[in-house]
């Protein structure tokens, strides 16, 4: 793959995946030379660069696919930041789930509207979470109706991966900010880089085939 990119001029590479960043240590040795960008890295700065700006608290509800979850991709970047990650129950995770694959089917009525709240109210309500990550791609579909319901959460609460991955995209594209930047953090009391994932969670692997 590598040579392919080289071959295209790539200068960096993006995966429009949350899951897929289970496989994260292999797509960057498929990549070679050519930078890879990781949206679960990009992601939890932001979430860190809004916790910095509006004095919440360090605490950050995940809401993903269960692939993505049992993985702990977004756990152990935020956790690197001194951001303590919080995950729905076992209930609401399954309900999560029932959500994605509603919403995947077309379904974006008023009971899977319903079914999101009561994730959002679990996480910023019972969990004290200043900052929620959409850690998955079909969950902004359901976003403005869901707040239209729920005062509970408002823009600033929410972390879009996909709308925040777009930005860097378009940054380091225009020269506004650099690869190393992007990926990489700093802040009081947490200077160290964050690691990379590198478990590759079967249940990643049955979620992307689905």
């Amino acid at each position: 793959m590598s040579k392919n990119l080289k071959r295209a001029n790539v200068d960096f590479v993006v995966c429009a995946c949350n899951t897929a960043h289970a496989f994260q240590k292999d797509i960057e040795e498929g990549c070679g030379e050519v930078p890879f960008v990781s949206m679960i890295e990009v992601t939890s700065n932001k979430v860190l660069e809004n916790i910095e700006q509006t004095g919440g608290s360090k605490k950050c509800g995940i809401l993903g696919g269960g692939g993505c979850i049992e993985a702990g991709l977004f756990q152990r970047s935020l956790s690197a930041r001194g951001i303590e990650p919080v995950t729905p129950c076992k209930e609401n995770q399954d309900l999560l789930q029932s959500i994605i694959y509603r919403i995947k089917a077309g379904d974006k009525g008023d009971e899977v509207i319903q079914d999101f709240v009561t994730l959002l109210k679990e996480l910023k309500e019972e969990n004290n979470c200043s900052q929620i990550i959409l850690g998955c791609t079909e969950l902004p579909l359901i976003i403005e109706e869901s707040m239209a319901i729920y005062d509970g959460v408002s823009a600033e609460n929410l972390v879009d991966s996909s709308e925040v991955m777009v930005e860097a995209v378009v940054r380091i594209a225009k020269g506004d900010l650099e690869i190393e930047q992007a990926m990489d953090f700093s802040s009081e009391g947490h200077k160290e880089k964050s690691s990379t994932a590198e478990i590759l969670s079967t249940a990643a692997s049955a979620e992307l085939a689905e």
